[in-house]
């Protein structure tokens, strides 16, 4: 558990600066982030999804992007990255590039993937493997599914529905605008809930293709 400085009032000083630059709508990052580097990670864990997301984009909003090592580097970016605290990580994810967002994908801590979803460089190909991905927390998969840009692309909202850790009223929701075809698939599949299957059985019939 984190210590009072983080979770009681009147808090410590990353506490209470934290608290006052989550009503800015902009804010000079450059000059707190690194003040406040050091216990970051720890108040962002301690604060919960929401606010810690939040506060992590607030405390990036304007800060370069972090330094890759290159190619040739005695320090591979994996081990970079193993050797990161939870703030560095948030950073990277928020503002690297391919390679860092696949490398920190794999984090054991899946909160760094609500972080990796908000960087703007992430593809479409990347997106639709989250979506895919079993592993991916629900948490993820429903902050997904409300980036309306992304849930226009037909294969994401597919993999999405058929996801077992997608919320079941989503999951059903996006059932209603799957093609006919894949809609007989899933009605027949064994690796998606006993209910969204016979929901898809039952759409197949309303449509007279059953």
């Amino acid at each position: 558990m984190y210590g009072p400085r983080f979770l009681q009032p009147p808090g410590g000083q990353l506490h209470q600066k934290v608290q006052q630059l989550l009503t800015f709508p902009v804010i000079c990052a450059d000059k707190i982030f690194g003040a406040f580097d050091r216990d970051l990670g720890e108040f962002l864990q301690a604060s919960g999804p929401q606010r810690s997301l939040r506060a992590a984009i607030i405390l990036t909003r304007g800060l370069p992007e972090m330094p890759m090592p290159e190619q040739n580097s005695e320090i591979s970016l994996a081990r970079r990255i193993s050797e990161m605290g939870m703030a560095d990580k948030i950073r990277l994810a928020l503002t690297g590039d391919k390679e860092a967002r696949t490398l920190l994908s794999r984090d054991k801590n899946k909160l760094i993937l609500a972080y990796i979803i908000q960087n703007p460089r992430i593809t479409e190909h990347e997106s639709l493997q989250l979506a895919a991905d079993r592993t991916t927390p629900e948490e993820t998969l429903v902050a997904i599914s409300r980036k309306k840009d992304w849930m226009k692309r037909y294969p994401l909202r597919l993999v999405l529905c058929q996801n077992p850790k997608t919320p079941l009223p989503l999951a059903l929701r996006l059932l209603r605008t799957v093609m006919d075809a894949d809609l007989r698939r899933i009605a027949r599949s064994k690796d998606v809930s006993v209910h969204l299957s016979s929901v898809a059985r039952r759409i197949l019939v309303s449509r007279g293709l059953l």
